[in-house]
């Protein structure tokens, strides 16, 4: 689920929540978007590609207050290793 670098969990993802659904299905989607909830509180920073607002450990991609440069290159070369 999440990268790790020296005791710290990322997660670059852009789906925090989903509403796709009606009815006795969107109980699966519900017990879906509680385990997503439960993978993002558990990563260290949640980074999401679009403008916004930092929230607590959720990292806006066009936010003011992102990764530091140091922090956003560790994220690039691990993002290399694995693809």
């Amino acid at each position: 689920c999440c990268t790790k670098f020296k005791n710290s969990k990322y997660m670059i993802t852009d789906v925090l929540e989903t509403k796709f659904t009606k009815g006795i299905a969107s109980l699966i989607e519900r017990k879906m978007n509680k385990s997503m909830m439960n993978i993002i509180k558990n990563c260290d920073v949640v980074i999401i590609p679009e403008e916004g607002h930092d929230q607590d450990n959720i990292k806006s991609l066009l936010s003011k207050d992102f990764l530091t440069d140091e922090e956003a290159f560790k994220i690039m070369r691990s993002a290399k290793d694995v693809f």
